[in-house]
């Protein structure tokens, strides 16, 4: 955590003008909610330019629900110039269902630049059906999306693809490439 504060306080927030940015935390235990908060509010927040984000948190077991909703709600939903998303999340046993639910779908409208969206979320076991719904009424806001890319857990079943292809897809007439795993 300290490690991602210092670089969020001393080096992120310090380049107004950064385009796009990739981190790979994927493994490092040490990352916690904590690390997203400063990552979020002294870090992503500052970033007015930002189009490109790539972050991954593959295998980071010490985050939580709090560190997810912190990093979506006080970071990455703030960009009004993000076009391109991509979060990884794979293996992070502690995000839930819970996590999702909480995000309210209409603030996703700031990011309506956003036209590309990788979410991956590869066995996260205690995400189901319910963090699934979440996702599908939060891609109805974001209507110009022309690539969606989504990895899940083995969790869903087939009736979550029919709720996924009734609340979300219906809603993006400009989607022009689709990929669900």
């Amino acid at each position: 955590d300290e490690g991602l504060n210092n670089l969020s306080f001393n080096v992120i927030q310090h380049l107004k003008l950064l385009k796009n940015l990739s981190l790979d935390f994927g493994g490092c235990k040490k990352i916690s909610d904590k690390g997203l908060k400063g990552l979020s509010s002294s870090g992503l927040s500052k970033l007015d330019s930002l189009m490109t984000l790539h972050l991954s948190f593959a295998n980071c077991n010490e985050i939580t629900n709090e560190g997810f909703k912190t990093l979506f709600c006080e970071g990455i939903q703030q960009s009004k110039t993000l076009r391109m998303l991509s979060l990884n999340w794979n293996w992070c046993k502690q995000i839930t269902d819970e996590g999702f639910v909480c995000i309210k779908p209409e603030k996703i409208r700031n990011l309506n630049s956003l036209n590309r969206l990788h979410l991956s979320f590869n066995d996260c076991t205690r995400i189901t059906s319910l963090g699934f719904e979440s996702i599908c009424k939060w891609i109805q806001y974001l209507k110009s999306l022309t690539h969606l890319d989504l990895s899940l857990s083995d969790n869903f079943e087939i009736r979550d693809i029919k709720s996924f292809a009734s609340q979300g897809v219906q809603s993006l007439g400009s989607l022009t490439s689709l990929s669900l795993i």
